[in-house]
């Protein structure tokens, strides 16, 4: 069979590569662009413009759209159709489509492309590079999937709909027409017609032109003056303007820069601001991977890129700070977890029982432990444990001052006092050596936190519980996995908890469980998550006093696919740890995280990095700032419990009395921190954590400095006198002289 395709372009290229491992004979190329008329592509001739169609009808020869707009390319192909022309399909023969699969008239199915059995795909359809159809998909009339997209099965896509490189499509979801699916975008709902969805999960960009509050205030109109433009530039903050028709179509953009360099040329600031506007700006749209549009804003020296469709028109402006940002935890979640949840949510209520029961099984596995109970977070675990170990008003149990405020908030639950023990000034975890000290005839348990994923001394911790016959309870919240001298550190004490919240090793949105291997505390836990309800000769009894602390099947489900990936996830945080020990090399500034000998294996919750002893809280919180302006986002990981408002009413703690928990909590922060930390981003935010280091540094300096020329002038000194202010502070920030 004769085919020709109507658009000589880079899709045209990719169909006529197919075309050429096919039994067809490609002619050549027809395009509307006169100028392409004779010049040949991929090695075929561009045989004209449409004026050349009647020719190739007398040939019998039958078209392949190869025009890369869905809206442009269905519009074409019914035309072509109407004027007799039949409409020719191109699959690569390295494409997978199952014998049932419906292909309709002109669609393209490129290399590598997967098709499942029971789909059915429209006509005029791009079935791109690498896409994933499972069973029973639609795709109507128009649709382009882009490489590497994946529709898992029963999913139905609508006319001229774009689906975006990498994006997936969980079960059952449909789209209507005319929408537009980001690259790598996560589709968990149903998309409505028109719109333009981006993210994991996805969400709607233009429902008002995609625009927030904010950026709404950029645009103007062609007729507005250079003054107007730069109220609305000052108004929105955002050092641009969008000008724009009565359509919404992008006509140029004015920035701040731009408003400045015509005042200078004397530019009469009445003049319309077409005057002056970059009529030909740099613009991206929706179906663009994100790694491509940051590469591009590397690579110039822009800091705005409007979002535009098909007709120009306005969706989004991405600035530099956005697009460049680092986030602070980014949850590891991937087809198979969105599945598990799929699953549940399709399935009949009344699965609680067994995907929880599965998932205690596989928790207690995986901490060593005999027993476990899943709860809806780790504060109700550690609540539950209290109460399950008899505390009562009047005991005391020795905790540290440095974790998450929960370790010491359960004990205030049961009017149990906390003695707080100050920290190892390297682990950051409880001091051995202070304990002893802190124990009184009252005390009747040890709360030890592995704090930021490594181990507490276990060895020396329980030596001191055993003599003194108390219990220790481990606070592994963000320790799921860590070793202590090759044994799960779970697995020490009484019982341990676990958290699994987002920015946890694994997460199961919000949740938690307690690990045992005593089966009266699992089973007295299990019977308080529920309401004090245990089962009694068949029937539930509310034996004693409980909590609604379960942990829904939904969490469970979502926790069990992240146990399955465990050793992956916990793989994936080492090499991200040691990528910025690569990084952090040599930086006088900050201390990089300690590890202890006994720590065989550390479960990375969190980077967190201590600055030099002369910083103080001040130039932390700076630093902090500094590198959040510039869309690093840090935070100071942990405050001291004893320093909270509610814990100094209560108790009187004042500052001073754990100076090691005090130094470490004003001088540390958490820098970024996930999976999937990718080199160029840990880059980044060294490189700004040294800069923002450095501009702390000489602020310091130069305060510094005016201190000691105001006291020494104020003392009498004359103009010609050598002052103080002359030679170089010897009150800088030491330690700041290397660049991290």
């Amino acid at each position: 069979m004769k085919v020709f395709c109507y658009g000589a372009s880079g899709h045209g290229k990719v169909v006529a590569d197919i075309v050429a491992l096919s039994a067809m004979e490609l002619l050549g190329f027809i395009d509307d662009d006169a100028l392409k008329t004779g010049t040949r592509l991929a090695g075929f001739p561009v045989i004209g413009t449409a004026t050349a169609l009647p020719g190739l009808l007398t040939q019998g020869a039958a078209a392949i759209v190869t025009i890369g707009s869905n809206q442009t390319r269905t519009a074409k192909a019914t035309e072509l159709a109407q004027q007799g022309f039949h409409l020719a399909k191109a699959i690569h023969p390295s494409a997978v489509v199952a014998h049932d699969v419906v292909v309709g008239a002109g669609t393209v199915i490129m290399a590598g492309a997967i098709v499942n059995s029971g789909s059915r795909i429209g006509a005029n359809v791009i079935v791109n590079t690498g896409a994933t159809l499972d069973h029973d998909c639609i795709l109507a009339d128009g649709v382009h999937i882009s490489p590497g997209a994946n529709l898992a099965g029963g999913v139905v896509v609508g006319m001229n709909t774009h689906v975006g490189i990498r994006a997936s499509v969980i079960q059952g979801i449909k789209t209507g027409s005319e929408a537009i699916i980001g690259a790598g975008a996560t589709v968990i709902r149903d998309v409505p017609p028109g719109v333009t969805v981006v993210g994991s999960p996805a969400r709607i960009l233009n429902p008002n032109h995609g625009l927030s509050s904010a950026k709404t205030k950029i645009f103007v109109t062609p007729e507005q003056s250079i003054r107007q433009t730069l109220e609305a530039i000052d108004e929105s903050g955002l050092a641009i303007a969008l000008v724009v028709d009565p359509q919404h179509r992008l006509l140029g953009t004015v920035t701040d820069g731009d408003v400045r360099r015509a005042i200078l040329r004397r530019v009469d600031i009445a003049s319309p601001i077409t005057t002056i506007m970059n009529a030909d700006p740099t613009t991206v749209t929706p179906a663009q991977d994100t790694q491509q549009i940051r590469d591009l804003l590397l690579a110039s020296t822009l800091k705005h890129v409007p979002v535009v469709d098909s007709e120009n028109r306005v969706l989004d402006l991405i600035t530099v700070a956005e697009l460049l940002s680092v986030p602070m935890s980014v949850p590891d979640i991937t087809d198979r977890e969105i599945q598990a949840v799929m699953h549940i949510l399709q399935s009949r209520p009344g699965g609680f029982a067994s995907t929880v029961a599965d998932f205690e099984e596989k928790i207690a596995a995986c901490a060593n432990c005999r027993y476990a109970v899943a709860v809806n977070s780790a504060s109700s675990g550690l609540h539950l444990l209290v109460r399950a170990l008899g505390l009562r008003t009047g005991d005391e149990v020795i905790t540290t001052p440095f974790s998450f405020i929960a370790s010491a908030n359960c004990l205030l639950q049961e009017n149990v006092t906390p003695r707080f023990v100050d920290i190892d000034s390297r682990t950051y975890n409880i001091d051995p050596d202070k304990i002893e000290a802190a124990i009184t005839p009252r005390t009747k348990m040890i709360i030890a936190a592995d704090v930021f994923g490594q181990p507490a001394d276990y060895d020396r911790i329980q030596e001191i519980a055993a003599r003194h016959e108390v219990c220790l309870i481990i606070d592994a919240c963000q320790s799921m996995g860590a070793e202590y001298k090759r044994r799960r550190a779970s697995s020490h004490g009484v019982a341990a908890v676990f958290g699994f919240r987002a920015n946890s090793q694994i997460t199961t949105g919000e949740g938690g469980a307690i690990v045992t291997g005593d089966r009266k505390i699992a089973e007295l836990c299990r019977s308080m998550r529920d309401e004090g309800c245990d089962i009694v000769g068949g029937q539930l009894r509310h034996q004693r006093l409980g909590y609604n602390y379960r942990l829904a099947d939904l969490n469970c489900a979502l926790g069990l696919a992240q146990l399955e990936r465990i050793e992956e996830i916990l793989e994936h945080r080492q090499q991200a740890a040691e990528l910025y020990h690569r990084l952090l090399e040599g930086c006088d500034a900050v201390q990089s995280p300690y590890l202890a000998p006994e720590t065989t294996r550390m479960s990375w919750f969190a980077y967190v990095v201590c600055l030099r002893e002369s910083f103080t809280r001040s130039h932390r919180d700076q630093v902090i700032a500094r590198l959040r302006r510039n869309g690093i986002e840090v935070n100071n990981s942990c405050s001291a419990i004893h320093l909270q408002p509610f814990y100094r009413r209560r108790f009187g703690f004042r500052p001073g009395i754990f100076p090691i928990t005090e130094a470490i909590s004003d001088r540390t922060l958490a820098l970024p921190f996930h999976n999937h930390l990718r080199p160029d981003a840990a880059e980044r935010v060294v490189k700004q954590l040294s800069s923002a280091i450095a501009s702390v540094s000489g602020r310091h300096q130069n305060a510094t400095a005016g201190k000691q020329r105001v006291s020494v002038r104020d003392a009498g000194s004359s103009p010609g006198e050598l002052t103080g202010a002359d030679h170089a502070s010897d009150e800088t920030i030491k330690g700041t002289g290397r660049a991290c």
